[in-house]
Formats: structure tokens, C-alpha cells, sequence
């Protein structure tokens, strides 16, 4: 057992980023591993395809004779990607298993979290293919729909060409509210399946009824995550492109030849550079969803809040249920003191008289008036022999 990194009861906003830092500082090297081994295989294989088209470049100069093999080589890397993306949920998920039981004061290892998700790949695929299909089917009808407005006039005049292009942009902006409407109700899923290990559409189902009542709060705590994220990814992604410029020019300038080994070198580095931040950004993200899973599973189950009993809470490195060293009631104002001892009794008076504890009353004098009866006989077989 170690220490919880998660304070009980329902966490507010202060709360689920600091339990993030906790968790994500317990268990740095297994969560930067998570991310990272399945954003390397992306990568190698990506590699692997492009150094294979400068290879045939090189060896062929005709670009006819190993267009087969490159339409080959695109369905090689088409399906290991989507192989990939498969196993970057699944490590997702066991992100959120090792959050869980680091809030339960339990260290998870690789190995067990590899193997309490097996399976996940065959439950997430179903799933995945739905979100492509919904995600592209609305994107293809607006596109289609506005391919038809422009083809309806040859050439389309002015009025026609703004109306397309003014009603594509509302539809495309439709989409696009649907669409995170859908994400935020969903953004329990992985969570649900790595942790309660259900399949697709129990995970759906689950996530929906997790979201209902608090769409608005789940918006801004998970906004509130993302800006937070932004800054770093954006200057990772900045440096990024930046290394790419020359690179980018090569091969306008030079097509589909082979690539010098300096510019080769720079993406080499830069691509690495992009793996490195996405292992370090990565589990943050997924350690806060966790959290505020975890939190609305507290709140549903009609938990206080975390700060509701006693303020200051649990600090991290405090023993789960450890006695705090002071603490007042939630709203009580600080006094600069510490804990007081307890109140002397209030002193009787020295006159009044003093009676047993189960009566506050003196005991009544006998009756004399009151029938005297004799007292029972010797029941039969036990008197004086």
C-alpha cells in the first residue's frame, strides 16, 4: 500500500489538478512510458514507409515501375496505423487503470495493468470504426452538398457561390457543436472500459448517464485542462515546424528525391521532439479525465465534498484516514490558535445535593399508608429442611 494521491469525497477544481500532479508524480516513469511506447511504433513504421520510398526512388528512377509497391507500401502503413491507434487507446486506458489505483493507495506495474487489459483492442475496434464513420458521413454530405451548389451553374454566379459558401460554413459549424456535444457526454469512455472493462457500447451508454445534469461543469473542467495543456503543446508544435521548414523546401524544390542526410537528421530530431512532448502532455490529460471520473463516481454515490468536514484536507504524503494535526469546521474562521483543550466541567453548586447519575431526582421516602404485604413462602422443595 502507498499513499493516496486522490483526497476523499468529491473534488473540486483545485482538487482534480493537484490530485493530477500527485498521481502524475508517483508514477512519472510508467505514464511517460505509456505514452511513449506507442507513439515510437507510429513513428517507426512512418519512417520505415518513407525510407523505403527513397530507397525504390533511388534505385528506380521511374516513378511507374514502383507505384505498386508504394500503393502497397500506403495499405501496409494505413492499417498499422489504425493498429496503433487501437493500442494508444488501449495504454490510454491502462493510464486510467494505474490513476485508479493510485487513488486507492495500490502501485500498479506494467505488467498487471497489460494484462487486466486484455481484450480491449477487440472491444475498442467496433467502436472506433463507428466514431470514423459518424465523425466523415456529416463531413461528406456538406461537401457533397456543396460540390452540387457549385456545379449547378456553369460557371456559378457571385450569389450562388455565397450562398454555397455561407450555408457549407453553418452546416460545418453545426457539425462542429454536435460533434463536442457528443465528445463531452463521451469523454468517460476510456475510463469506463479500462476500468469497469466494459465493451463499446456499455462504455457509451455509461458515459452518457455520467454526463447527464453536469454537461455545463464537465465543459469547463475539461476546457479549463485543455487550455492548461495548450501552452506547452503549442510551443513543442511551433519548434516543430520550425525544424521542418528546410526540410519542407527540399522537397519542393526536389520532388520525390532522395533526401540530404542533414535534413533527414532534422526530422529525425524533430519528430522525436514531438514524441517527447506528447509523452510528457499525454498522460496529464488522461490522469485528469480519470480523476473527474473517479469524482462524479463520489458525488453520484451522494459523498460530501472533499473540503466539506475539515479544512485543511489531506495534504499529499498524509496517510489515508491519518488524524489531521487541526482542523475546523468548513466556513469556521481561523482563530491563530491551536487545538484547545477540552472545557473544564461547570462547577455544581456546593449547596445543591448530589444524586445518582440515572436520577435527578432524590429517591421518595416509604409510604405509610401503603399495603404491606407479606413476603412469598419458600417455593416448593426449597425451603428449610
Amino acid at each position: 500500500m502507498i499513499t493516496p494521491t486522490l483526497k476523499p469525497g468529491v473534488l473540486s477544481l483545485g482538487d482534480l489538478f493537484t490530485a493530477t500532479w500527485n498521481t502524475y508524480r508517483a508514477k512519472f516513469r510508467l505514464f511517460v512510458t505509456l505514452a511513449a511506447v506507442p507513439a515510437l511504433l507510429l513513428g517507426a513504421l512512418f519512417l520505415l514507409y518513407m525510407g523505403g520510398i527513397s530507397a525504390l526512388r533511388s534505385f528506380t528512377g521511374e516513378f511507374e515501375s514502383v507505384l505498386p509497391v508504394l500503393l502497397a507500401g500506403g495499405a501496409v502503413l494505413l492499417v498499422g496505423s489504425f493498429v496503433g491507434a487501437l493500442y494508444q487507446y488501449r495504454c490510454l486506458a491502462m493510464m486510467s487503470l494505474a490513476t485508479r489505483d493510485l487513488a486507492a493507495g495500490h502501485e500498479p506495474t506494467w505488467a498487471d495493468l497489460h494484462e487486466r487489459t486484455r481484450g480491449f483492442m477487440s472491444r475498442m475496434l467496433l467502436l472506433l470504426a463507428a466514431a470514423f464513420a459518424l465523425m466523415l458521413i456529416p463531413i461528406g454530405l456538406v461537401f457533397a452538398w456543396f460540390v452540387v451548389v457549385m456545379m449547378s451553374d456553369n460557371p456559378p454566379s457571385g450569389s450562388t457561390l455565397a450562398m454555397g459558401i455561407g450555408v457549407t460554413v453553418l452546416l460545418l459549424l453545426l457539425v462542429y457543436a454536435v460533434a463536442l456535444f457528443v465528445a463531452v457526454r463521451l469523454v468517460y469512455v476510456l475510463p469506463v472500459m479500462g476500468i469497469e472493462q466494459q465493451d463499446g457500447v456499455g462504455a457509451v451508454r455509461r458515459s452518457w448517464e455520467l454526463t447527464r445534469g453536469v454537461f455545463w461543469v464537465t465543459v469547463g473542467y475539461y476546457l479549463l485542462m485543455q487550455l492548461a495543456l495548450s501552452l506547452p503543446g503549442s510551443i513543442a508544435s511551433s519548434l516543430l515546424q520550425v525544424a521542418l521548414v528546410p526540410l519542407e523546401q527540399s522537397r519542393s524544390l526536389d520532388g520525390l528525391g532522395p533526401m540530404q542526410p542533414v535534413f533527414l537528421l532534422l526530422a529525425l530530431v524533430a519528430g522525436l521532439v514531438g514524441v517527447a512532448a506528447l509523452a510528457l502532455l499525454q498522460p496529464v490529460g488522461q490522469i485528469y479525465v480519470t480523476a473527474m471520473y473517479l469524482s462524479r463516481l463520489r458525488e453520484l454515490a451522494s459523498e460530501p465534498p472533499s473540503t466539506f468536514l475539515t479544512r485543511p484536507a489531506y495534504p499529499y504524503g498524509t496517510p489515508y484516514g491519518a488524524p489531521q494535526p487541526y482542523a475546523r469546521p468548513f466556513g469556521a474562521q481561523p482563530t491563530g490558535y491551536g487545538p484547545q483543550p477540552p472545557a473544564a466541567p461547570y462547577p455544581q453548586d456546593a449547596a445543591a445535593p448530589t444524586y445518582p447519575w440515572r436520577s435527578q431526582y432524590p429517591p421518595a421516602p416509604p409510604d405509610p399508608q401503603a399495603p404491606q404485604y407479606p413476603p412469598p413462602p419458600f417455593p416448593p422443595g426449597s425451603g428449610p429442611v
